[in-house]
């Protein structure tokens, strides 16, 4: 029987081969030549004792519609004027996500020098040109999704397009497989994509394993200052937040209470 994940992933195939028929990769790597430098990922994740991820997504396939005002960039501005050190966007149509979100969040944000992921399932080449050029500073590379080969594909012309990633991982399996790269930036996924369900023991049991010169940032299901707590004592170094952010009245007082002076530091 087909997960969420597996009908993603058959969706976005066909997704891309419109997008190749439409604008062939060779106009695209045309396009890149006048791409501004992106702004390091990883530096901003590592300027702070811990980071936060903020993350801008309408809504989640197991969750539904997470904001019925939907305005990304007002959601961006507030993550960047509120101590975010990176936002993540959806690009993706199941999150009722879009490229413009992106290209319109970076353009807003511009003046903050804060980094902008593009979080989507990238799973051929020709979406990591787009992410060039619609100005996305990294992107997500889901283990999952790719398998070992494909992921060193992906990281590779990633690494030629000066593209900084994050490698996610959900097991033992596929940590290894991250591992088994030149990758410094990997991030635990505590929700499994096939069946939605979140639980932080995954932060807790895959973090300890990883050698600490990498960037360890835990994703989905963090709710509260104690969950923060719980990931740093994994060795995690930043937190991707998204469904707390976007449920809340007030995110930017959010990630302040999240954080607090004593967890993010100078």
């Amino acid at each position: 029987m087909a997960t969420i994940l597996d009908k993603i992933v058959e969706a976005k195939l066909e997704e891309v081969q419109i997008a190749k028929s439409k604008i062939p990769l060779r106009i695209l790597e045309q396009q890149i030549e006048n791409t501004p430098a992106p702004i390091d990922f990883r530096n901003a994740l590592t300027s702070n004792n811990f980071s936060i991820i903020a993350e801008i997504k309408k809504s989640s396939p197991s969750k539904g519609l997470l904001s019925s005002e939907f305005d990304p960039v007002k959601q961006g501005l507030i993550y960047a004027n509120h101590g975010a050190s990176a936002i993540s966007i959806l690009t993706d149509k199941h999150f009722e996500g879009t490229i413009d979100h992106l290209k319109n969040v970076k353009r807003a944000t511009s003046f903050k020098d804060i980094p902008i992921l593009r979080k989507d399932f990238l799973i051929d080449p020709y979406q990591i040109y787009e992410s060039k050029i619609i100005q996305a500073d990294a992107i997500l590379l889901i283990v999952d999704v790719l398998g070992e080969i494909k992921l060193k594909e992906m990281l590779s012309v990633a690494k030629n397009l000066n593209l900084q990633c994050l490698v996610e991982v959900h097991n033992q399996n596929e940590l290894e497989i991250a591992l088994n790269t030149e990758v410094d930036i990997i991030g635990i996924n505590n929700r499994n994509l096939h069946t939605f369900e979140t639980n932080l023991d995954v932060t807790e049991k895959l973090a300890p394993r990883i050698d600490k010169t990498k960037v360890i940032v835990s994703e989905s299901g963090i709710k509260s200052r104690n969950d923060i707590l719980r990931i740093i004592k994994a060795g995690a170094k930043a937190a991707l937040i998204g469904e707390t952010l976007m449920t809340t009245s007030n995110p930017g007082t959010t990630i302040s209470e999240l954080l607090g002076s004593e967890i993010k530091g100078n």
